[in-house]
């Protein structure tokens, strides 16, 4: 694991408001692994991502959704309905042909775009109910490693921290999602029934869920990916150093797994130097006491200098 690894996992779920319980951090990680191996894109992959990234267990899917969903914010009523996916019965079709796109390596868009197209066109799709955006923001990863654009390092494609920009101009994502969204509002007649309870009519041609103006998301996207090499990997290298440091201090004076290690860095340097209560009962942290636990949060706290540290960054969690 390294700093954009780390970064991208929190930052993809804090997007949406989310902080992830110890399992789904890991889930996260394992899925953002995945996306190097070159598998290409198909239902049964799909799904197996969507159970990794969801929060909740019982939202987990079993295939592309089979019942109409939308996106509502504030109000009541038909106004507010602000986003309506096609209709469930057209997605085997128009995830087909997205799916078809992002597994071509031949005579296919340059990379950036190729990977903007796959990561907004999937999030308008909707393939499920739960979990689209964030398997939005790993579509990109994919993208980028299936077409081998990526330099090595360490033996390992190198990771654009994405999701670590986009949560800092939540404005500009809302606004490039929003340049597809508001006008394929216009495509439906909505009438609300009651409670939460509405009767949706398509009144348009589902082409225009595969032919959409992709302007926006590209510019977005490479404007992430831009200012995520200007300056996120400057930060990477700073902090690689001090994880180095930390890991080595914590293998050579206690026994215990490489992911459990990598674990204590994470979440002691998230919480600013101290591990929170709610992860001291974590699993993989039984066997530590809390003397143990206190003199990792020290090798932690001195290799990151975060003793007396204000950092912003710094979660309570």
């Amino acid at each position: 694991m390294n700093w954009a690894c780390l970064s991208e996992t929190r930052d993809s779920y804090a997007i949406e408001n989310e902080t992830p319980a110890p399992d789904k951090e890991r889930a996260f990680l394992q899925a953002m692994a995945q996306m190097h191996e070159g598998r290409p894109l198909s239902e049964d992959y799909l799904v197996d991502l969507q159970n990794l990234v969801i929060t909740s267990p019982i939202r987990r899917e079993f295939a592309f959704r089979h019942a109409q969903n939308w996106l509502q914010r504030g109000g009541r009523g038909a106004l507010a309905v602000r986003y309506l996916p096609p209709p469930p019965d057209s997605l085997g079709e128009l995830m087909g042909g997205l799916m078809r796109m992002a597994n071509a390596r031949e005579g296919t868009a340059p990379p950036l775009v190729q990977a903007a197209l796959l990561s907004f066109g999937f999030v308008f799709l909707h393939p499920f109910m739960d979990g689209n955006g964030r398997l939005s923001r790993l579509l990109v990863h994919h993208s980028l490693a299936l077409q081998g654009v990526l330099p090595q390092v360490n033996g390992s494609p190198a990771i654009l921290p994405l999701s670590v920009v986009m949560k800092r101009d939540e404005a500009g994502y809302l606004a490039a999602l929003e340049s597809f969204s508001r006008p394929a509002r216009e495509l439906w007649d909505v009438t609300w029934i009651g409670d939460h309870a509405f009767d949706f009519r398509f009144q348009s041609s589902l082409r225009a869920y595969a032919h959409w103006d992709g302007e926006a998301a590209v510019a977005f996207v490479t404007q992430c990916a831009e200012q995520a090499l200007e300056q996120s990997l400057v930060e990477e290298t700073a902090f690689l150093h001090a994880y180095d440091r930390a890991y080595q201090a914590i293998d050579r004076d206690f026994d215990l797994p490489d992911r459990t290690i990598n674990l204590l860095i994470l979440w002691i340097k998230q919480n600013n130097g101290r591990l929170s209560a709610r992860r001291k009962g974590a699993e993989e942290l039984r066997s530590l006491a809390p003397p143990q636990i206190a003199r990792i949060e020290a090798i932690v706290e001195d290799c990151f200098g975060l003793a007396g540290s204000t950092d912003p960054e710094a979660i309570n969690q």
